[in-house]
């Protein structure tokens, strides 16, 4: 057995499956099924096979890398990308997603090619923006003529359906009657295009108040759940929706273990003459006497940036937890979400803080700058030589 390394996040897999399939629960009894949405888990591939031992019928995410990594580990069940995907990378994408969200047709026509160069056919889901303003057909004549396009002229695309994203940049909610004008919409295509549907996805983890509240149409039959299954209890969903099925999940599918490489009695406030500290700020500090401090051996700073905002922010949503302050949560719970987006910053930033704190990667870098850029410095000399010749005729 290999020995663990830390700091570690352990992951309880009979707590994430025991998500997974309450979820698949819920939503089978109102005929959807899940996509299993595994980006935040940084696609590992023992929570992908959670999902799908939970009841997950698809595996999503917004990461190539993350949907190549179920490919190769034949999880079996399709693949879904759930971002519009770049023209860079379609020909990647047709290799490693069953499935696809998109909103432009100048991306479906090549993405018809790449399809077409490897033999394969392509299944798409077109987006509608039901007023959240994040991506999708804003115009849904629009959407219902790109889906007619689809259909008769793109020959290696499938229209598999069409899909909504609710809850997130605008924090519209996925209330009755945006489900219902999916639904509706949804029906356009369907006699726009002569034939049903396989899918139409109503939103994701926001979108199961519609469960819930037993108003999802008869139409929407899936669903991308990501935070639910790997957070476990929402606040908002019960505090600001009144909504308290989500507290039979749990929140310990994920734990962040550490060792302690020291502990000491402590003075409480610094001794000796303050000047700034590693950041260049001036602290205050207040006496507390002595105190037991104990070291936890993590990338602290890195992580208290990237980490401490969002913990901070679910801390404040779990003390609010049954207080029916409805007001203050709309502010924490936009907040909650925002903060969370800093967390997948530190995956970006390790490599750069391991490098520069590196004197010889430091130099080289330093060297390899004033090389690329030495024309640039050399075009400025001369432009400012011109202008002094310039400014001396004048005269």
């Amino acid at each position: 057995m290999t020995e663990r390394r830390y700091p570690a996040i352990v992951i309880d897999h009979e707590s994430l499956r025991h998500n997974v399939k309450t979820i698949c629960d819920w939503c089978e009894d109102t005929g959807i099924f899940v996509a299993g949405v595994i980006k935040v888990a940084n696609g590992i591939l023992s929570v992908a096979e959670d999902y799908v031992a939970g009841g997950a019928k698809m595996i999503a995410s917004s990461r190539m890398e993350q949907l190549k990594r179920c490919r190769e580990g034949n999880i079996g069940v399709p693949l879904l990308m759930i971002r519009v995907p770049m023209l860079s990378e379609l020909d990647e994408l047709v290799q490693v997603a069953d499935c696809s969200l998109n909103s432009e047709l100048v991306t479906l026509r090549a993405l018809d090619k790449a399809a077409e160069a490897h033999g394969v056919v392509h299944n798409v889901v077109l987006m509608a923006d039901l007023g959240d303003l994040r991506e999708g057909y804003f115009n849904h004549d629009e959407l219902v003529e790109t889906a007619e396009t689809v259909e008769r002229e793109l020959p290696h695309l499938h229209l598999a359906g069409i899909g909504t994203n609710l809850g997130c940049y605008g924090s519209v909610m996925a209330t009755e009657d945006k489900m219902q004008e999916l639904a509706d919409l949804a029906i356009r295509v369907e006699k726009s295009i002569g034939r049903e549907l396989e899918i139409v996805s109503g939103g994701a983890t926001s979108s199961l108040m519609g469960v819930f509240g037993g108003y999802m149409p008869e139409k929407i039959n899936m669903l991308r759940i990501g935070a639910a299954a790997l957070a476990g209890s929402l606040e908002d969903m019960r505090v600001c929706y009144g909504y308290s099925e989500m507290d039979a999940l749990r929140d310990d599918a994920f734990t962040l273990e550490a060792q302690v490489v020291e502990v000491k009695k402590k003075a409480s406030h610094p001794i000796g003459q303050l000047g700034v500290d590693a950041f260049g700020k001036k602290q205050t500090y207040v006496d507390r006497g002595e105190r037991t401090r104990a070291l936890v051996a993590v990338v602290v700073v890195l992580f208290a940036l990237c980490f401490l905002p969002s913990f901070l922010a679910r801390t404040l949503l779990a003390a609010f937890r049954g207080a029916q302050r409805c007001g203050a949560l709309r502010t924490l719970v936009p907040a909650g979400d925002l903060t969370d987006s800093l967390t997948y910053l530190q995956g970006a930033l390790n490599p750069a803080v391991y490098c520069f704190s590196n004197p010889a990667f430091r130099r080289s870098y330093r060297k390899l700058f004033y090389t690329l850029t030495r024309p640039l410095r050399r075009r400025g000399r001369e432009a400012e030589a011109r202008g002094c010749e310039l400014r001396d005729s004048d005269s």
